[in-house]
């Protein structure tokens, strides 16, 4: 399954960001196209700007690791399954955060053997 993965360094503390990060119904304010945020249990359902939903199953939230699973059951995306992990740790110069989101997916229509090949 293909897996990316994607780091941005943020100028705040671990725990700041991590607050900001597992406040699970204020995606709003920091996805941008997401308008609303609602849980439901441990599904998290965020409403974009053209109206559709994203669910997401949230599971294994660490705060002592500050970190957080998401497995996405209705996303619109050409993938069968997709989910991740996010992850909060020290950056590398005091006073900053680095967030890792590692996203795993299985699209629909795979592409044939050697066709990303440079």
């Amino acid at each position: 399954m293909p897996t990316i993965t994607n780091t941005v360094d943020i100028k705040a503390s671990p725990d700041e960001v991590w607050d900001v990060l597992s406040d699970f119904v204020g995606t709003h304010k920091w996805l941008p196209g997401v308008i609303a945020a609602r849980m439901d249990g441990t599904l998290r359902v965020c409403t974009m700007a053209d109206g559709q939903e994203i669910h997401e199953q949230i599971s294994d939230v660490s705060p002592g690791r500050r970190s957080f699973r998401f497995q996405q059951l209705r996303v619109p995306l050409p993938v069968r399954r997709s989910g991740g992990t996010f992850t909060v740790s020290a950056g590398p110069t005091p006073d900053t955060a680095t967030v890792t989101l590692r996203t795993e997916f299985e699209p629909l229509d795979p592409p044939a053997p050697g066709r990303w090949r440079k």
